[in-house]
């Protein structure tokens, strides 16, 4: 196995106004990489890095994996009903939370050692794996899904031949760094590459302003985003000009309408060009070349080293035209749900991925997707598991019954709903509940809208 550091050849890194080095990085990750070999006591391969757009979290992210540990990505923000129940699953031998304030590690401040110590059986055959996302809580609980040296390191090399990245090329990808999306788009295929990059995110319009501002003084040419900041994007004034220097501007996360797409290329003449991926797909499966047509009702075709098929009930093949379950082969694919075999059985039958999303193949080769199998909301870009939610929403003991549902909408793929009947059903006990879920349940996962029933 070779480790996915070993492909690493950096550019610079633009973040906060700053510039930093090949050199300022690596010497940055290997004293990540020093410190937790160093420090290490615990049996456990799992380091969580609660990662935030911010340069510590690349040094933290590449020195994790230069130590030979296995990095958990998670949401700085995630809320303690998740928490507690991935470190149950998968005790950490330590946990990074970088100061945002600061561009240097202080590691004895950063990095919180624990003492966990695994049975022998729980971590037999890790040494592969790079990085573990938790994700598929469709049945209520989210799975440690593993993304070994080759899932990544594969995966970043279809990247780059699908959409140019060399060597002076400039990438910017908007998302939260916990997502596989931004991580492999925006950071890893780049460093294959000595690929600059910028160190971004946008929360806010004004943010989304500095983002416009940055394809000027940063000549950005690869952009990656979700629907709703080119929504954004497509808004702002005088920003034509701006885009001179793009050469792709790519739309994942959720699918993007033709209103968004039309609307964009009006304002700013540049296509947005979509594709499809999966957490347990090491990101993407399909993508519209530049050279290809591009059809909105499409994700497009299939990535180098990706095989696709359309799957019916019971497994056999469906003819191109025909809808059923989209099924995904290759070296892309994840190694399995972190010591859940019967999940990963389920899942993966005689090599293909069962990617519970609903779709078509044209006569093209062409993906359509129609819906989804399992159950599950996406809400720009975060998937949000109802059953999942339903279980964290009945915890307070003054409820009797939770029912989660989205909304589609046109901008964030869908709204999160919910009717809630409680014990004591007052406003004033409605309110509390309403506090409580932010108090306890990542704030993306909190139904924007509540239905008290009677």
């Amino acid at each position: 196995m070779q480790p996915l550091t070993d492909f690493l050849h950096f550019g610079n890194i633009f973040f906060n106004d700053k510039t930093y080095s090949p050199e300022t990085i690596r010497a940055s990750i290997d004293a990540v990489a020093e410190n937790l070999t160093k420090r290490f006591i615990s049996n456990s391969p799992f380091v969580y890095l609660f990662a935030p757009n911010h340069i510590k979290t690349v040094y933290a992210l590449f020195g994790i994996i230069k130590a030979g540990r296995i990095c958990v990505l998670v949401d700085p923000a995630l809320k303690h009903f998740e928490l507690e129940e991935m470190m149950k699953d998968s005790p950490p031998g330590a946990l990074i939370r970088p100061d945002r304030q600061t561009d240097v590690f202080d590691f004895y401040k950063e990095i919180e050692v624990k003492h966990y110590q695994l049975s022998p059986t729980r971590i037999k055959g890790l040494d592969d794996v790079a990085i573990m996302l938790y994700t598929a809580a469709d049945d209520g609980f989210a799975k440690g899904a593993m993304l070994t040296h080759e899932n990544l390191s594969v995966s970043a090399e279809a990247i780059i031949e699908s959409i140019s990245l060399t060597h002076g090329t400039v990438s910017c990808a908007p998302i939260s760094y916990h997502h596989l999306f931004a991580l492999q788009s925006g950071v890893i295929a780049p460093c294959f590459v000595e690929g600059d990059f910028i160190i971004t995110e946008t929360s806010s319009l004004e943010k989304t302003r500095n983002i416009a501002r940055l394809f000027e003084t940063r000549s950005i040419t690869h952009f990656h985003a979700v629907p709703f900041v080119y929504y954004l994007l497509g808004k702002e004034q005088e920003t034509a000009p701006r885009f001179s220097s793009v050469k792709l501007m790519i739309c994942g996360g959720n699918k993007l309408s033709a209103r968004v797409a039309n609307n964009f290329k009006k304002n700013t003449g540049i296509d947005i060009w979509e594709g499809y991926g999966l957490t347990e797909t090491s990101l993407a499966i399909t993508w519209h070349p530049p050279a290809a047509v591009v059809y909105r009702d499409s994700v497009g075709l299939p990535l180098a080293g990706c095989q696709i098929r359309i799957s019916s009930e019971d497994k056999s093949d469906i003819p191109p035209g025909q809808m059923g379950e989209i099924c995904v082969r290759g070296k892309t694919v994840m190694k399995g749900y972190f010591c859940n075999d019967v999940a990963t059985q389920k899942v993966i039958v005689d090599g293909w991925f069962h990617t519970g999303d609903l779709g078509k193949i044209d006569t093209n080769g062409y993906i359509h997707l129609s819906g989804l199998k399992k159950r599950m909301l996406n809400a720009g870009g975060n998937k949000i598991y109802p059953a999942e939610l339903e279980r964290f929403m009945k915890r307070h003991n003054n409820v009797m019954n939770v029912e989660v549902f989205g909304e589609p909408d046109e901008l964030m793929g869908d709204k999160v709903k919910a009717k809630v009947q409680l014990r004591n059903n007052s406003p004033e006990f409605q309110k509390i509940y309403r506090e409580w879920c932010l108090e306890n349940i990542t704030k993306y996962k909190v139904p924007k809208s509540f239905e008290f029933l009677s």
